[in-house]
């Protein structure tokens, strides 16, 4: 987040009982003013030694979750929440740090009780409706994210909020609109765009998706999200050279990335480059080995190059990951025909009748073999 840091410190002295924040640490205020990390951190703990201030605490606290010094910085941070218990902003950023440490039920606890402490604050609202979302608690990050704007419908950070909880909920256009809110008062934060042009893109306007993504790239030009997010949406619009330079590009970013390497191999194979979709797909599987769309997409390749044994083993992954999919039943029944597993083959072509008797592929199937097994 954006740190407003000198105001924050001035707002928290009179809660945490100091004088001012420059006074409790000068020259660790001045070297984090000046964005002297290492600086500001040894003068904070100077400060500390000699003055075990709980204001100290919260400055060296603020600094350490600045480097990224998580664990530090949670210790420091209780601290300060034990001994300012009605310091709200204390909490906020305990929580934050919590979350980050990937210890999201005691970061929710901070949350709680930060809104407790503050309950006409847009602030802690929106905090924790961005965790609860991350929680997959989508409702609930609804019902935040709208309190976040009703106390402060000029905060974009509730718009982005509330933009999340809304395409978790899966409704996509209103999650558009709240994103739009969200860039009309920040116009240039990176995230909005990349989160809208995910939103446009199962939308399917793809144009749409592609220009916010451009967007975010102006912005951040090393941003992954918009790489990735740019390139489905150009192997979508049949784009597929372009979408393979922007796969490139979001694979140089973080080569081991599932979905992009999905994409990537999807656009080459639609190019025609079967091969390397192949060996695209095989990189995919090596980092996931049940990622269905790559076994899907493997097997149909395997299939059409007759590897009838490899089509039926990705195949075999699939109906077990979906194990509702009429589709990939009978699919999984062609390829073991083909290598004579005529009983496994009856077994899967009965299995997509099943969940689908109007899959015609498989009532064929199932006839051909019918008609083999009464030939004499």
């Amino acid at each position: 987040m954006t740190m407003n840091w000198r105001g924050m410190m001035l707002a928290a002295a009179a809660i945490l009982g100091a004088g001012t924040a420059s006074a409790a640490c000068p020259k660790a205020m001045a070297a984090f003013n000046a964005r002297d990390l290492d600086g500001a951190t040894a003068a904070a703990d100077v400060c500390i030694e000699q003055s075990d201030d709980v204001e100290a605490y919260w400055l060296r606290a603020r600094i350490r979750y600045a480097k990224s010094l998580l664990s530090d910085a949670v210790r420091d941070f209780e601290v300060v929440t034990k001994r300012a218990p009605g310091f709200a902003e204390g909490f906020v950023m305990y929580a934050n740090a919590l979350d980050d440490l990937g210890q999201q039920e005691k970061a929710l606890a901070a949350y709680d009780r930060a809104v407790e402490l503050a309950p006409k604050d847009a602030r802690p609202y929106a905090e924790r409706s961005i965790l609860q979302y991350r929680m997959n608690a989508f409702d609930k990050a609804k019902d935040d994210a709208d309190k976040a704007i009703a106390l402060d419908p000029g905060m974009a950070q509730g718009w982005r909020a509330r933009a999340d909880a809304l395409a978790g909920l899966g409704q996509y256009e209103a999650a558009v609109a709240d994103y739009t809110q969200a860039v009309k008062i920040a116009p240039d934060h990176v995230r909005t765009y990349t989160r809208r042009g995910e939103a446009l893109l199962l939308l399917n306007r793809l144009d749409e998706s592609i220009a916010d993504s451009t967007k975010a790239l102006s912005l951040d030009p090393r941003n992954f999200d918009a790489f990735t997010n740019r390139c489905e949406a150009r192997r979508v619009k049949r784009d597929l050279a372009a979408a393979i330079a922007d796969c490139d590009a979001a694979l140089a970013i973080n080569p081991k990335a599932v979905f992009v390497l999905n994409a990537r191999a999807a656009a080459l194979n639609g190019a025609g480059r079967t091969a390397d979709a192949l060996a695209g797909f095989d990189a995919s599987i090596a980092l996931d080995p049940n990622d269905s769309f790559a076994r899907k997409m493997r097997g149909t390749i395997r299939f059409n190059a007759s590897d009838f044994a490899g089509a039926a083993a990705d195949y075999a992954v699939v109906v077990r990951a979906e194990p509702d999919s009429s589709l990939y039943q009978g699919y999984l029944g062609d390829a073991l025909v083909k290598i004579g597993r005529t009983q496994e083959a009856r077994a899967a072509y009965e299995a997509a009748l099943k969940l689908n008797p109007n899959n015609a592929g498989a009532a064929s199937g199932l006839k051909m073999l019918d008609a083999t097994a009464r030939k004499p």
